[in-house]
């Protein structure tokens, strides 16, 4: 569902990036907190054309870059978000908080500031996403 909302909006080059971050926020999500969580994905207009993915949860906990270990086999997903997009921050949410990054994408034919596909008007993208059986897919 991203790939797809990602590449109508024009940001195919970024596409496998945007993809990868989403997921790594969204695992965060279902490995550190006690509930579902909500993704949101969204092309922001402006100075330049920018896909913000959003991932909500219910805990108020925020949450740490970690530096792994050589063995590790976890703590990389915030590292990874760092690298990947250009920028990421988190937000608090009522009894929650949102983490969100966001990638500036170009369209071949529009540059960085021009509509492209979708631009002002595409609409958001909401994907719940659960864990354990009976939740969202």
């Amino acid at each position: 569902m991203i790939r797809a909302a990602v590449r109508a909006w024009g940001a195919r080059d970024r596409s496998d990036e945007i993809e990868l971050a989403a997921d790594e926020l969204v695992t965060n999500a279902l490995l550190h907190t006690d509930g579902a969580a909500v993704v949101t994905i969204r092309m922001l207009t402006g100075p330049q054309r920018r896909v913000r993915v959003e991932v909500e949860d219910k805990s108020s906990v925020l949450p740490r870059r970690r530096e792994p270990g050589e063995s590790g086999v976890s703590g990389r997903g915030l590292m990874l978000v760092d690298r990947l997009a250009d920028v990421w921050g988190v937000e608090p949410r009522g009894g929650g908080k949102s983490v969100w990054c966001e990638f500036v994408v170009t369209d071949r034919h529009h540059g960085p500031n021009g509509d492209g596909q979708g631009g002002a008007n595409a609409p958001d993208a909401d994907i719940p996403v659960s864990e354990g059986p009976g939740g969202p897919d």
